[in-house]
């Protein structure tokens, strides 16, 4: 592969997915003794590098793949960030010159999600006024941080709003967030899983809803929050990592550690109009 690269007289030569590899035959990395033109990466996130307790400790092999990409990664001749975010963790991370680490930011494809483009709702109907949340359930996504949240607003806003949940959720984790709703004694009628749901689906949940709602701890960018935002959707999020990027205003940020200040964020969505 280095070889073939060598003699294609490329420019430049980016490597979109630097972290493939692990238990498969795809072949990211390169031989410096040939001729190599720059070769430049996306860096998305470093989630768990960052996070390793949670993402790499308990898999001694995955571990030693991930480190040793890093170290591939640092000596790449530049990295382009998707938000300003990954950047600052690229640049305190990495052994890497922070001037050759640039933001690109990212986007949604607007032509599934735009507010212009809105078709039939009808199918969503049946879920009244809902609260919206989708994407996977990992700790760093702080699900039950939100299911909490919800459960200790007025009865009467829980009647009106049900929360609606849809994305790649296994069983397992349906109990799981089950057994969180017993815990906060929320009653399991209010919460609905819709499970995984198509592009088409999902911009019509986007536009359908009363308000989304993103309470993740660290994201590389935050897609949802832009596709939500995109499709007219009112959107609140955490106040960390990439997020405020996105919503770019303080009034619609909460701290995703902070239960009463989600709570209270929500609530005041719920209520308040002019808001």
């Amino acid at each position: 592969r280095s070889y073939a690269l060598s003699i294609i007289k490329a420019d430049i030569i980016l490597i979109t997915s630097f972290f493939d590899g692990f238990r498969d035959n795809t072949l990211v990395s390169h031989d410096n003794s040939f001729q190599l033109p720059p070769i430049v990466s996306i860096v998305y996130d470093l989630i768990p590098l960052i996070h390793a307790d949670k993402y790499l400790d308990d898999d001694p092999e995955y571990k030693l793949f991930y480190l040793n990409k890093i170290k591939e990664l640092e000596n790449l001749d530049g990295l382009l960030s998707i938000s300003q975010s990954s950047l600052r963790e690229a640049s305190e991370y990495l052994e890497i010159n922070p001037d050759f680490i640039y933001n690109i930011s990212s986007a949604c494809n607007k032509n599934n999600f735009s507010f212009r483009n809105s078709h039939s709702t009808i199918d969503f109907e049946y879920l009244g006024r809902f609260l919206f949340y989708c994407g996977a359930i990992d700790p760093r996504k702080n699900l039950s941080k939100l299911i909490e949240a919800y459960a200790s607003l007025p009865l009467n806003l829980i009647c009106k709003h049900k929360l609606v949940l849809a994305g790649p959720i296994t069983d397992e984790e349906i109990s799981l967030i089950k057994e969180w709703m017993i815990n906060f004694g929320l009653p399991p009628e209010y919460v609905v899983f819709l499970g995984y749901v198509s592009d088409f689906q999902l911009a019509n949940l986007y536009r359908t809803c009363y308000l989304f709602v993103f309470p993740s701890l660290h994201e590389g960018f935050g897609l949802p929050v832009l596709e939500a935002m995109n499709c007219g959707a009112p959107v609140i999020s955490s106040n960390i990592t990439s997020m405020p990027e996105l919503i770019g205003n303080h009034k619609f940020l909460f701290d995703p550690y902070d239960v009463k200040d989600m709570s209270y964020l929500i609530y005041k969505s719920l209520t308040n109009t002019d808001f």
